[in-house]
């Protein structure tokens, strides 16, 4: 029975620990718009199984307070995924009509109502890097790409951009 004890902490406590340490020298987000699409990629030596949540979005104003509305969300990509390219549409007319649903979804929920005051001319792009569900032994951040957060701990220096991209509300 204590050998069994033994090797059952044993597996608990392995699983449990991280070992080793993740290091981070060089991430670049890379991209180019053609049309209604946005080219999106990474150039990063994190590990391809390395857990990622992308965001594309635009923000607007309502009410004084900035929401985003998303062209892309996912929250469990991988650095493989965006080693190569992908395409995000950024399509006016369906923003501006998943703006309407999200306002007046905000509405009927009590979140806000009124105007919408103002239209980011940027979209935003996070590749946003989880403490927490990375792959087993993806240990601790390091590296030059790196920067200390206070709250955090080591996180990705250069994890979004802004890029300008006014919309054409003649299409």
């Amino acid at each position: 029975m204590k050998k069994l004890f033994i090797i059952l902490a044993f597996f608990l406590i392995s699983n449990l620990l991280v070992i080793g340490d993740t290091t981070c020298n060089q991430f670049k987000i890379s991209h180019k718009i053609e049309g209604n699409d946005l080219y999106l990629s990474l150039k990063t030596d994190l590990p391809d199984n390395t857990k990622l949540a992308v965001g594309v979005s635009r923000s607007y104003k309502q009410n004084n307070e900035e929401y985003p509305l998303f062209y892309y969300k996912e929250v469990d990509d991988t650095v493989k995924q965006w080693k190569e390219e992908n395409v995000v549409n950024i399509n006016t007319q369906t923003w501006l009509k998943e703006l309407k649903k999200q306002t007046e979804d905000f509405s009927l929920k009590g979140v806000t109502s009124g105007k919408v005051t103002d239209i980011s001319p940027d979209i935003n792009i996070s590749f946003i890097l989880p403490l927490l569900g990375q792959p087993k032994g993806f240990g601790k951040l390091q590296g030059k790409a790196t920067k200390i957060d206070k709250l955090l701990g080591a996180v990705i220096k250069d994890n979004e951009i802004d890029i300008k991209y006014p919309l054409d509300t003649k299409q």
